[in-house]
């Protein structure tokens, strides 16, 4: 499979300056077009995850640019959804106010091809950037605190610790299950990142459920990794998998993204636990 292409939003009432910015764009990016603030609107409020930028007309019925930008920023798009407003001329008193309300760059009409593709490219890897800094403040933030953001789960080496003090309270036979989705990246690739975040939120309330009504001791190690200590019951394990996987299967995300177990029944406690999630 290629990799998926990045969608760039093009907002514009005018149908050549569409048609224009499309042609020079879409050998590079999926294309998606709104005539009017409230069609572009409409396509942010579906598919503001997966937008990697928006060039958006300032003056446009209906809904204009700045009525646009204000949405983004009451939603909270704007802090993660870069925007290049669209001028027919420089006006300080435009672009000022758009950059007051979160656009990052702009460009003028008639539009210059290379001006064009440098600022849609330098812009969306300038997010990226930021967005990966920000993935790892926010991971060193989770194992500081022992606590994943994103699922809510004791996370990585927390959740060793607190598997050793489980299997200490819990002198009856038990064991390690190690869950992971398959083709997770594809997942990620094709539908968007939020989609896969959507799916690790599901994945981790229904092993929060479980805690509840099992006594497990549910964790999440990263990626598209979970761990579950709990009493070893074959029975019960096997729901728990038919479970998950059923639930998967009814997200409707994608053909064989599936989460997929491993269970080893601990024998030997004084073996570091890590060792017993890799053998599961």
């Amino acid at each position: 499979m290629g990799e998926t292409r990045r969608k760039v939003l093009i907002a514009d009432d005018t149908a050549v300056n569409r048609k224009m910015l499309t042609d020079m764009l879409e050998a590079d990016y999926e294309v998606l077009e709104a005539k009017n603030g409230e069609e572009a609107l409409d396509i942010l409020e579906e598919l503001h995850d997966d937008i990697a930028i928006v060039l958006l007309d300032i003056v446009m019925p209906k809904k204009d640019g700045f009525d646009v930008l204000e949405v983004m920023n009451e939603r909270g798009w704007i802090s993660k959804l870069p925007v290049i407003m669209i001028t027919a001329e420089y006006s300080e008193q435009y672009i000022s106010k758009a950059n007051r309300l979160g656009a990052i760059d702009y460009v003028i009409k008639p539009f210059n091809f290379t001006i064009v593709a440098f600022r849609v490219a330098s812009t969306i890897a300038l997010y990226d950037k930021q967005r990966k800094l920000m993935d790892e403040l926010q991971e060193v933030a989770d194992r500081e605190n022992g606590i994943n953001t994103l699922t809510g789960l004791v996370f990585g080496e927390a959740f060793f610790n607190h598997a050793r003090q489980y299997l200490s309270l819990h002198q009856e036979e038990c064991c390690i299950v190690a869950i992971d989705i398959e083709h997770f990246k594809m997942l990620n690739d094709t539908y968007g990142r939020a989609k896969g975040d959507d799916m690790l939120r599901d994945l981790a309330e229904q092993l929060r459920l479980i805690e509840k009504r099992d006594g497990a001791l549910p964790g999440y190690l990263g990626g598209d990794d979970f761990a579950l200590v709990m009493p070893y019951d074959r029975s019960q394990v096997a729901a728990l998998s038919n479970r998950l996987v059923n639930r998967a299967k009814n997200m409707r995300i994608g053909v064989g993204v599936l989460p997929v177990f491993g269970v080893y029944v601990i024998g030997d406690r004084d073996q570091p636990v890590e060792d017993m999630y890799d053998k599961a």
